[in-house]
């Protein structure tokens, strides 16, 4: 069913309200502009019954009778109506009954045409003339009604043709070029928008006042909507761009320097440069790709081998790894009882999505990170806390942006490149999860990894 506020209802309404219009100026033209006489050929019923008078008085006379006569016989046949016997001359001319003083009959003598009819006048109605023939005498009979007012229809009728004509065409142009013009304009503001979109101009929208509740400001809003997101993409590529370029500068120029002093050493040096040229290398490696997962998960470009696991074969693994890294720093890692139950993911990338937090978690932690999973509806939660200083909650929105470091929380000799979380909640939005950041009261960072939709849980049997 069509919205009051949508188009279709509003084609509809402009379409009615015209008709309507132009019935309403019609009728008030026609009440205006009534003329003193006007006349309408008359029906066939109705001259039936006029006709009958005219025989009834025929029949009655054989010879010229007298006005008083004509009036009596009159007043005993026209019951209510009101009989006019017009005669040649006034004498001869003759009421069944009184009228107003304003009822002029003489009006009557300006018609010319002598076939039954209406006749209209500002005071009185009347249907004639009917041709009465007393011994040689001819007489025209009318039936008047005092004071009333032709119907609608006849009034429309009445109307010179070129009225009838004009009217509608003005007022269908009037309301249509104001209908056109609340259609065009914000069609323009679209189009010159999406024009300057299109030069590169990222900051233009449509106007709010074109952004209304109809199809066409639906559609400016989700221009708008869309134009903001290719603002937003846009300067995020920049910003990766350059943040890239940053990060990739720093390895590059101690690789750099490594060769140059391997090649100014001695056999015996030359060793340690080439293990700090192997590292760099590794970790120039690491950095592009973890740079191209993300620029993939990104743009959707990723490819998701989606498989159902038991959930501990895909956590046992990192976790051990997990371990291992947090003994080497003299930290532990507390895990919770794995619930049994199968998920289906892409186990590569979610493994690396868990990796890199419990990294973080490890990295910033003082003494302990505590690691659970569990299911709640058709949901599978994994919660990572550590005990270290947290974030500060103004920038727990930013911090899974990629190449984001906060001076508090990250620097850049305690390693990694700041894409950790980014590939993470990246890598949840493929499996339709999402990532949820917070303080834990007692300080340190809560993460929470929780699959849904895609990432559907199921029991294990």
């Amino acid at each position: 069913m069509a919205r009051l506020n949508s188009l279709l209802f509003k084609v509809f309404a402009w379409f009615w309200s015209s008709i309507a219009i132009t019935i309403v100026i019609l009728l008030l033209i026609s009440s205006v502009s009534f003329t003193d006489l006007v006349s309408k050929p008359l029906d066939s019923r109705k001259v039936s019954g006029i006709e009958k008078y005219a025989l009834f008085i025929e029949k009655r006379f054989n010879s010229l009778p007298t006005s008083k006569q004509l009036q009596r016989l009159l007043h005993r046949s026209s019951r209510k109506r009101v009989l006019f016997l017009k005669g040649s001359t006034s004498e001869m001319s003759v009421l069944s009954g009184p009228v107003p003083e304003s009822v002029d009959l003489n009006l009557l003598a300006e018609v010319d045409d002598l076939t039954p009819q209406y006749i209209f006048t500002e005071n009185y109605h009347a249907i004639g003339p009917i041709k009465v023939k007393i011994n040689n005498e001819v007489f025209h009979l009318y039936e008047v009604t005092p004071k009333r007012n032709p119907p609608l229809l006849i009034k429309f009728s009445l109307l010179p043709i070129w009225l009838k004509f004009t009217v509608p065409i003005l007022v269908s142009l009037g309301l249509s070029f104001l209908f056109t013009r609340g259609i065009a304009r914000p069609i323009r503001e679209l189009r010159d928008a999406a024009e300057k979109v299109g030069k590169g101009e990222l900051s233009s929208r449509v106007p709010d006042k074109y952004v209304g509740k109809d199809e066409l400001g639906e559609l400016s809003a989700d221009f708008n909507s869309m134009a903001e997101q290719l603002e937003a993409s846009m300067g995020v590529q920049r910003r990766l761009l350059a943040d890239i370029s940053h990060e990739l500068r720093s390895p590059l120029t101690r690789l750099s320097l490594a060769v140059g002093l391997a090649k100014e050493s001695n056999e015996e040096k030359r060793e340690g440069y080439l293990a700090r040229i192997e590292k760099e290398a590794e970790q120039l490696d690491q950095m592009i790709g973890s740079v191209l997962m993300l620029s993939r998960l990104e743009t959707k470009q990723q490819h998701l081998d989606l498989q159902e696991y038991v959930l501990s074969d895909v956590l046992i693994p990192v976790l051990q790894d997990a371990e291992f890294e947090a003994e080497s720093l003299g930290k532990k890692i507390n895990i919770e009882a794995l619930p049994n139950l199968n998920i289906r993911v892409d186990r590569k990338i979610v493994s690396s999505a868990i990796e890199n937090i419990l990294r973080n978690g490890i990295r910033y932690a003082k003494s302990q990170i505590n690691f659970e999973a569990k299911v709640e509806g058709n949901k599978v939660q994994l919660i990572i806390e550590d005990n270290g200083l947290g974030i500060p909650d103004h920038l727990l929105s930013k911090i899974s942006e990629p190449f984001y470091r906060h001076s508090d929380a990250r620097e850049r000799n305690s390693g990694g490149a700041g894409l950790g979380l980014a590939i993470a909640k990246k890598a949840m939005t493929a499996h339709s999860g999402y990532l949820l950041l917070s303080n834990k009261p007692t300080g340190g960072l809560r993460v929470e990894l929780v699959f849904n939709s895609l990432g559907e849980a199921t029991p294990n049997t």
